[in-house]
């Protein structure tokens, strides 16, 4: 028995070396295991032996074609967190750099690595900055956070013009509605009860909502009934607000194109194949799109990407040469059924691939002259392998410049593989969400409906021509406020009209105020008291709920309108700060912080909105000495 063991020790210690390293040996079927990959961290206790495990495992994801592995990352991400939370400053250090090694487009990495140098050094705050401005020019980049990112600040620009439209709705009704009451009482008999008129004009302004539509139109009709009463500068502004609008519609069509990107099964998929790590279970999913739509050139191309990074050639050449005939003009196709051509040793036809993609693409194939740089240098050819290589660094040297760092034979490293562009991405989760998606209509008609998406632009315009159309005429309004006593009067009725719009009572009460009847003036005064009362109760009120309305109730329209759509545009941004989960927050957050700094600032702004609107003159009102 000893003999048998001593005769084939290399045999057993190759069976032993391989049950301890399994892992390892099946990287290339499944590269991530996180189980195995956190408990492998964990036992490299020492900060030179972490570093030089990373190491490999980078070095294996080269090898593997990956440029961008995400899983990993996110874990050196939550590693580094952990060990910003223990204060082992050393260890944070090479789990935040080698994060943004494994996967550079990732926002999270940045972002440790910026929570990294705070906890190293908080006087060096341009690094802190420095760190955070990467993470956000890379979510640019990355589909699931701009997706995100483009979806809840669209959501939040939309909500803050519909909310500004509204708040100056109620203003205006609170301004106006008796003045349009007045008007319609006295086109109608004496013998109708006033309660039976103001009932008319409330059924009139929601009438909208009896045809299906939200209260938005309810909103857009009153404002089209009350337009005739506005100020000059009123019906700008609210002219401003509802041509505004009109991006309402774009804002919608980018948020559901954006969420379709990050529910889109395909989307996602194509992305981790093309930019990120694909795994087993990804690659099945995509074949079984593949069977559902077999004509699809970007799942094809993805297919032959994602065999090839594998080292199933022949199913990946399978895939490029379908792809090659279907669509010839594509380079990227071509350049990439020649790296499999190469791997397969079959340099002549390689070049060939490579050739075909310089000729359709001369000012764009980079990867096309590198790669072919690399196949004359299997043919010993170098003069030809240095032409190639110059004339791939005239037209992209950084991209370049990368893979001559990252050289082995390793073909997933010796040559570049094109990628499905970002932009042609975005273009295709457009189309699709166009052709099948419902969540743009969706979120229409959750503030809009009642009026076809496609009409809604089209509808608010009509109706802001058309008020302007009746307020040229000048025949419809004939009703005016008192600047004093607060009631409406009719000015044809008025025997003179003063021009600071006062009505006949308040007029002969303030020229006659030393000898008029003593229950008059008790009248009188009783009146115009109680309209200050409640003048100030309601303008107290709206500067409390909404800061700006105050100001618009007094006549500063402008400013008022201002102040209330950045409070809106605050106050929701700080509403999906704390309730929206950004992408990766699990790993990495900086809600609570975010939340707070946003709440400081809307406080802040409510408060001296508030403060001062009840400071200014009310413009509308005039407030004379009574003896």
């Amino acid at each position: 028995m000893k003999r048998f063991f001593f005769a084939y020790r290399h045999t057993w210690l190759a069976l032993i070396i391989g049950c301890i390293f399994i892992p390892t040996a099946s990287a290339r079927a499944e590269l991530y295991v996180p189980e195995i990959a956190l408990a492998r961290i964990q036992q490299a206790r020492d900060p030179e032996q972490l570093a030089l495990f990373l190491e490999q495992v980078y070095q294996r994801a080269l090898d593997n074609g990956i440029r961008n592995f995400t899983p990993y990352a996110l874990l050196l991400v939550n590693q580094c967190v952990k060990a910003l939370g223990k204060n082992d400053l050393e260890r944070a250090d090479i789990f935040s750099a080698y994060a943004q090694k494994f996967s550079s487009d990732l926002p999270p990495a940045h972002t440790a690595r910026a929570a990294f140098h705070w906890h190293t050094n908080k006087l060096a705050f341009h690094r802190f900055v420095q760190a955070h401005a990467q993470a956000f020019f890379k979510a640019l980049a990355h589909p699931a956070a701009l997706s995100f990112m483009v979806s809840s600040n669209l959501m939040v620009l939309t909500g803050a013009l519909f909310a500004t439209f509204t708040i100056l709705s109620v203003v205006f009704l609170i301004k106006y509605l008796t003045l349009l009451f007045h008007d319609v009482r006295s086109l109608t008999p004496r013998s109708v009860p006033s309660l039976v008129v103001w009932g008319a004009v409330i059924v009139v302004c929601l009438l909208p909502v009896f045809f299906g539509c939200t209260f938005f139109w309810v909103f857009v009709l009153c404002m089209a009934l009350l337009f005739v009463y506005f100020t000059k500068t009123e019906r700008i502004v609210l002219s401003c607000v509802l041509v505004l609008f009109a991006l309402v519609q774009v804002c919608v069509v980018a948020a559901g194109t954006s969420i379709y990107m990050q529910q889109s099964e395909l989307m996602r998929l194509l992305w981790k194949v093309n930019y990120g790590y694909c795994s087993n279970q990804d690659l099945q999913q995509l074949e079984e799109l593949n069977r559902d739509v077999p004509d699809d050139e970007d799942i094809l191309f993805s297919l032959g990407l994602a065999y090839k990074k594998r080292g199933t050639y022949l199913t990946s050449k399978k895939y490029y040469e379908h792809l090659t005939a279907m669509s010839p003009h594509s380079y990227k196709a071509h350049i990439n059924l020649g790296n499999v051509c190469l791997a397969l040793k079959q340099t002549k036809k390689a070049v060939q691939e490579y050739n075909k993609a310089v000729s359709l693409a001369p000012g764009s194939s980079a990867a096309a002259h590198f790669n072919l740089s690399r196949a004359y240098q299997e043919d010993f050819k170098f003069e030809d392998a240095d032409r190639e290589l110059m004339k791939a660094k005239e037209i992209e040297q950084k991209r370049i410049n990368f893979y001559l760092t990252i050289y082995s034979e390793n073909v997933n490293r010796l040559v570049i593989d094109e990628q499905i562009s970002r932009m042609r991405l975005w273009q295709k989760g457009y189309g699709l969400f166009s052709r099948e998606s419902r969540i743009g209509e969706e979120l229409w008609n959750a503030l809009f409906g009642g009026v076809p998406f496609s009409y809604g632009t089209v509808v608010v315009l009509c109706i802001v021509a058309v008020s302007f159309f009746v307020v040229s005429r000048d025949k419809m309004r004939i009703a005016l406020r008192c600047r004093i006593c607060g009631q409406p009067f009719c000015r044809r009725c008025q025997a003179t009209l003063t021009e600071d719009v006062r009505c006949t009572q308040c007029v002969n009460f303030f020229k006659q105020q030393e000898s008029p009847d003593r229950r008059i003036k008790e009248k009188t005064v009783s009146r115009i008291t109680r309209h200050r009362t409640v003048s100030r109760i309601i303008e107290t009120a709206l500067a409390l709920l909404f800061p700006g309305s105050c100001h618009v109730l007094k006549g500063y329209c402008i400013v008022g309108a201002v102040v209330l759509f950045v409070f809106s545009l605050l106050l929701l941004k700080t509403a999906a700060v704390v309730f929206l989960d950004a992408p990766w927050t699990f790993v990495i957050s900086y809600k609570i912080p975010a939340a707070v700094s946003l709440s400081i600032v809307l406080a802040v702004l409510w408060f001296a909105a508030m403060r001062h609107g009840m400071q200014q003159k009310n413009k509308t009102m005039d407030e004379p000495q009574i003896d």
